[in-house]
């Protein structure tokens, strides 16, 4: 099968786990013999060859790249935003792209930058469409459904004039993925998909390199946080919440590994300072970051659609305290995982329970491996391409 990706970045660009989750599906169909294009976008048009997928980048046709959002005046995000509901500068461009591919299939990703009306360039050549959803752009112009520090319920009024020119388009994808439940049902209350064939494929990952190792908890132990530092991911709730504990031994450590705004790192150092032990360690290897560690906390100030930590971590054989929250609970496996809630004490008191008896750390460990082979991308992929051949455009 020939297959087309469209995803907003791909390597060596990266902001989340949507370009890890692509790049892995795509290099991973290339082994089981399909043919695999990306189409991306950039500040230059280019064309490369990236472990056996062809990647083509085009020059983003809006006010600016989307990397460079930050700092832009909210006149200027109004008028990006509002382009990309409805964007019909690409329409050439990516026409000589699909003309010259002519792929069986199309599986666009996120498209903030493209904008749907890229489905509309697509199914103009009746090419079959699927849309897998990883954040919740369709509805929301932050991809987040999160404001204020917490969950939006509704649209609010930005998003909903966004929405109402995204709306047009939803009838266009022969088809709809969620990589979780929760993102698919977060869909449907706005009927999003509605009528139209959809599937729950999660996200794959690469086994480590090293595999599982079990875990021997000391006398000091060390808890781990990685990702982006910041309050929609939890961490002020995680710094609460260890800073409550009682005096239980062993004594215990978090490290937090990701990117963290200084004012956001000083505002936590000048709170917690004294009260536990923590240290940032910035961006890290990540397979190199769990095996540091004895056992991953996953909190989330957000409804996260999937959770890539909480998968990875397992399969290095950590354990993972993980919040019941969007589309992490449907992750949560007990054999080697702790579960909370993001409410006051609920981490506090799971917790102590684990420092009072540290050896579940060793019991919960020796079941990670399972859970991570559970996650292959040769697994996975099977499951999209039986979709892709189903659906028809």
């Amino acid at each position: 099968m020939k297959i087309l990706f469209v995803n907003t970045l791909y390597a060596p660009f990266q902001v989340g786990g949507a370009e890890v989750s692509v790049q892995t599906m795509a290099e991973e169909l290339v082994k089981s013999g399909h043919r695999v294009y990306v189409l991306t976008l950039g500040y230059d048009a280019s064309v490369r060859e990236l472990n056996g997928v062809e990647v083509i980048t085009i020059k983003t046709r809006n006010l600016y790249h989307i990397e460079q959002a930050g700092g832009q005046p909210s006149y200027k995000k109004l008028i990006w935003h509002l382009l990309d509901s409805s964007n019909p500068f690409y329409k050439t461009e990516i026409g000589k792209v699909l003309d010259r591919v002519q792929p069986d299939v199309v599986n666009t990703n996120n498209i903030q930058g493209f904008s749907p009306y890229i489905w509309k360039i697509i199914k103009s050549r009746n090419i079959r469409l699927v849309h897998t959803m990883r954040d919740y752009y369709l509805l929301c112009h932050t991809t987040s459904m999160y404001a204020d520090c917490k969950d939006c319920t509704q649209l609010c009024g930005p998003c909903k004039l966004t929405y109402s020119i995204k709306k047009n388009f939803f009838e266009l994808p022969d088809a709809y993925v969620g990589i979780s439940q929760f993102i698919l049902e977060q869909h449907n209350r706005f009927s999003l998909g509605e009528g139209k064939p959809t599937r729950v494929i999660a996200n794959g990952l690469q086994t480590p390199q090293q595999g599982a190792i079990l875990k021997s908890p000391s006398s000091k132990l060390v808890f781990g946080f990685i990702g982006k530092v910041n309050e929609q991911k939890g961490v002020d709730f995680l710094f609460d919440e260890l800073a409550a504990l009682r005096e239980v031994q062993p004594s215990f450590k978090l490290v937090l590994a990701g990117k963290v705004l200084p004012a956001f790192e000083s505002k936590l150092r000048e709170k917690y300072e004294g009260k536990f032990e923590f240290s940032f360690l910035g961006k890290t290897d990540s397979e190199a970051f769990y095996r540091s560690v004895d056992l991953v906390i996953v909190p989330s100030g957000w409804n996260e659609p999937f959770g890539r930590v909480p998968i990875e971590a397992a399969a290095t054989g950590t354990p993972v305290c993980l919040a019941n929250k969007g589309g992490l609970k449907e992750l949560y496996d007990e054999r080697c995982m702790w579960q909370f809630e993001m409410k006051k004490n609920s981490l506090k008191d799971l917790m102590e329970s684990i420092m009072a008896r540290p050896e579940l750390i060793t019991e919960k460990s020796a079941a990670c491996a399972a859970k991570g082979n559970a996650y292959s991308p040769g697994a996975l992929n099977e499951r999209l391409i039986e979709f892709l051949d189903t659906i028809h455009g």
